[in-house]
């Protein structure tokens, strides 16, 4: 299920969930936050679209063209405003979604531009998108695992964390 970090924390504190995946800054005393590795910030468009084409993408350039972006309230939503504050520039978003398979999609189709953690991508949609890199301006995306202090962990949650992170064998004693 996909829910706001602040949710995630919930859940997990409530052990509603076995793990969630989020950003977070301050860790509750009963959970643990096993960082993952940091991820690149990727800007996409349609393969067609002015951007794919350029060398050098500035943030005046993105700025000129509609926005697909995450909603208000979301930490990477709140990273792209902050950058875009910090340098006087307006965004022109169409579109806001909860999740990046949404975004990516409507980038597809052309209806706008995104940014997103490169991880969202699987090699599949390289080949429908264009996909720039913009960790100058936005920095890796920060993300951990958020586990319950003392709940036992499945060997499916195990697994999948393993394919996700394998240095987090150590992390979970594994």
């Amino acid at each position: 299920m996909e829910r706001r970090w602040n949710e995630i924390v919930l859940l997990a504190q409530s052990g509603d969930i076995d793990f969630g995946i989020a950003p977070i800054s301050t860790v509750p005393p009963n959970l643990r936050y096993l960082q993952l590795s940091p991820v690149d910030r990727v800007l996409i468009t349609c393969l067609d679209h002015p951007l794919s084409k350029k060398k050098n993408v500035t943030l005046l350039d993105i700025a000129q063209y509609p926005m697909i972006t995450y909603e208000k309230g979301l930490v990477s939503r709140d990273i792209i405003d902050k950058v875009f504050q910090d340098v006087n520039l307006d965004l022109d978003i169409v579109m806001e979604a909860t999740n990046s398979e949404t975004i990516k999609r409507y980038v597809e189709l052309g209806i706008g531009i995104s940014i997103i953690p490169k991880i969202a991508l699987v090699p599949t949609q390289k080949q429908h998108l264009a996909v720039i890199s913009v960790e100058q301006y936005f920095g890796k995306s920060e993300h951990g695992v958020i586990l319950r202090k003392g709940k036992y962990i499945t060997s499916w949650a195990q697994n999948f964390l393993l394919i996700l992170e394998p240095s987090l064998k150590d992390k979970l004693g594994l």
